[in-house]
């Protein structure tokens, strides 16, 4: 059953995605195995199961990870509605593309619940209400990567899942990880790739090993 606090679809996950959607699973990746330091036997949970291509991966790293999703056909290790979940405790917690699917308010709340948990790292990103009429990414010696966006905000929300976006209303990144210092995490890693935002929090009373 559809909970009133959350909006999703499963039809996506049967159809070949496409290019855009398959650099955001890099950047997934990217976040995990070379900004995270989660130990070699650390726990992950992912909030989201989506098309399992990243659960698939860490687990044929040989890393522990957990799938939670609301989504029972999409067939997670349990399944839950995280605003109302009790989190076990893990090294790194990923939720990629999911907050948005629930009201901010309750979103705030299952990040007040993560943080009770003392989750050590949280992963995760958002979507921006913006139209894209030309981008490009590349590479200079020294400077790394740079990119070129050429858009406008949308005036709406045009994805009928989503309850909000980056650039709506009052809604951006400075605010997200305002919200998550106020839980006691820094931001590590926070930047954009196209229309999709990036974040790592880490609590602040975390040791690495």
């Amino acid at each position: 059953m559809l909970n009133d606090n959350q909006s999703y679809t499963s039809d996506w996950i049967h159809k070949l995605e496409n290019p855009y959607h398959w650099n955001l699973y890099r950047h997934q990746l990217d976040l995990i195995f070379n900004k995270s330091i989660i130990p070699k036997d650390g726990k992950i949970i992912e909030v989201g199961i989506g098309s399992a291509l990243v659960s698939r991966y860490l687990k044929q790293t040989g890393l522990n990870v957990t799938t939670v999703d609301i989504d029972e056909d999409k067939k997670p290790d349990i399944v839950a509605d995280i605003s109302v979940f009790s989190f076990p405790q893990v090294d790194l917690l990923l939720a990629f593309e999911i907050f948005e699917h629930i009201p901010f308010e309750t979103a705030k709340s299952v990040w007040e619940n993560i943080a009770r948990q003392k989750i050590p790292q949280v992963a995760f990103s958002l979507p921006y209400a913006y139209k894209t009429y030309f981008w490009m990414d590349y590479w200079i010696p020294f400077l790394g990567y740079k990119q070129f966006h050429i858009g406008r905000k949308r005036g709406k929300i045009t994805q009928e899942h989503h309850y909000w976006e980056l650039g709506y209303e009052n809604k951006t990144s400075s605010v997200v990880e305002e919200e998550w210092q106020k839980l006691g995490y820094r931001k590590e890693v926070s930047y954009r790739y196209r229309n999709h935002h990036f974040f790592l929090m880490t609590n602040q009373n975390y040791q690495s090993h």
